[in-house]
């Protein structure tokens, strides 16, 4: 007699290699494998100069989109760093911060100005018909003697307002002419030229000269940020402008801070991208920085976790149009332990 199939017994059996199963992944996974959370991003540029110079004008603005070539800003230098024709640039960059102030306090001023000439305007139109109907008891008497109140502060303070102007039109002559006095005349004229990195783009003190020069983008791309104002003053290593690129992609990876000794520059690791697709990228840079998580990949109520940060970078340049849909998307980074480097 044949005997029955021993069911409970091939159910043990596949238990048995599941459970065998998940224990080797979770091995695996939690003793040969490093795992960090990532972000596709544009390629970022910050624009810095290594003079001191003013921002005289802005042929950009944010969010524009920008081809390699364009002009980005002009800005004019008067001292460059080893010049001794301008012993006088402290009290020169001192003056034209306060040319700067100066002007901004002027338009402030004249916006205010121009805000009471229309509420002055708007009250005198209702002044003769609230008058009428103060006379025909149809309008309590304290309205009428609140708007021509509101007339008169408003009156008092535009004329204050403009005699303030005056004043400040009289300083900025002033230190105009101080500043005649302790600078020559700019030498050099327009100057174009574009020298920049992928993390700073610094310009060249050889390319620039005392007057007026433009900068160039160096890349294909649009404006982040803008951070210096038009005829603000930059200081020599203060970021002006923030480019992005289109074409160059990477990955923000975090690190774990307890896994960051197994991560060096050039290794290759796994990217798993949203859609199930998997590709290789390699560590291009790796900050010594510990960075806050972005809020998507902090737990909740758990303390702010700070981890080490790691840029990636697609070992097939021809996957980057691919990675350029995925941008802000959130990806998978690992590497097995103990592998060797690029």
């Amino acid at each position: 007699m044949k005997k029955p199939f021993n069911w409970d017994r091939m159910i043990y059996i596949i238990v048995l290699v599941m459970l065998g199963g998940l224990l080797g992944y979770y091995g695996y996974v939690k003793l040969l494998l490093v795992r960090a959370d990532g972000q596709i991003l544009f390629e970022n540029i910050d624009v810095r100069l290594t003079a001191d110079s003013r921002i005289m004008k802005y042929y950009v603005e944010e969010d524009d989109t920008i081809e390699q070539g364009d002009t980005l800003f002009s800005y004019r230098i008067y001292y460059l760093p080893g010049s001794t024709t301008n012993a006088n640039y402290n009290d020169w960059m001192w003056i034209d911060k306060e040319i700067y102030n100066l002007e901004n306090r002027i338009a402030q001023d004249q916006i205010i100005i121009d805000k009471n000439a229309q509420l002055i305007a708007d009250i005198n139109d209702k002044l003769d018909r609230m008058q009428q109907e103060v006379i025909l008891d149809v309008l309590p008497k304290d309205q009428l003697e609140s708007a021509q109140t509101q007339l008169a502060n408003l009156s008092a303070q535009s004329k204050q307002m403009s005699a303030e102007i005056a004043q400040a039109n009289n300083m900025i002559a002033v230190l105009y002419n101080k500043k005649s006095v302790l600078l020559p005349s700019p030498s050099g004229g327009n100057n174009e030229f574009a020298n920049s990195s992928i993390i700073n783009a610094l310009t060249d003190e050889s390319g620039m000269k005392e007057g007026d020069n433009y900068f160039i983008s160096p890349i294909d791309g649009a404006v982040n940020r803008v951070y210096t104002g038009q005829f603000e003053v930059a200081l020599k290593q203060d970021e002006i402008i923030a480019l992005r690129s289109t074409k160059q992609m990477y990955i923000k990876a975090f690190i774990a801070q307890n896994d960051a000794q197994y991560i060096h520059v050039n290794d290759v690791v796994d990217v798993d991208f949203p859609n199930g697709k998997s590709y290789k990228g390699f560590v291009k840079r790796f900050h010594q920085a510990t960075y806050t998580l972005p809020p998507e990949y902090q737990k909740n109520f758990e303390p702010i976790t700070r981890d080490i940060a790691v840029d990636v970078y697609p070992v097939d340049s021809n996957n980057e149009n691919e990675w350029q849909s995925f941008y802000k998307m959130g990806v998978k980074i690992s590497k097995i332990l103990y592998t060797t480097m690029k």
